[in-house]
């Protein structure tokens, strides 16, 4: 016999979970776990505050290592043989800071 399928949230658990990624994104952060899962995943910068916002409010965020992200830079640069300043735009690999904590007290 095959084990039960888990439940998934319930919709006040996705409602909830979903106000955690708004707060997480506003505060330049991403949630990179499943919306269903009881642990909540997310990346930010190294020197981001995120982590201790999120402590502040109650949770036991916890460490979990780092993990590269594309992030958008712009340099400004001096066009070859003239005062012309240009400001480029483009991406580079940029090491993040990867954090977890239970969503339920777990």
């Amino acid at each position: 016999m095959q084990p039960k399928k888990p439940v998934g949230f319930s919709k006040l658990e996705r409602e909830y979970w979903a106000k955690l990624n708004d707060f997480i994104r506003e505060n330049s952060g991403w949630a990179t776990s499943q919306p269903d899962v009881p642990k909540m995943t997310f990346e930010c910068e190294i020197s981001s505050e995120l982590p201790e916002l999120l402590r502040r409010r109650g949770f036991d965020v916890l460490p979990a290592g780092t993990a590269e992200r594309l992030l958008p830079t712009s340099e400004t640069v001096t066009e070859n043989g003239t005062t012309r300043k240009v400001i480029r735009q483009h991406v580079v690999p940029t090491t993040v800071s990867v954090f977890e904590f239970a969503l339920f007290g777990e």
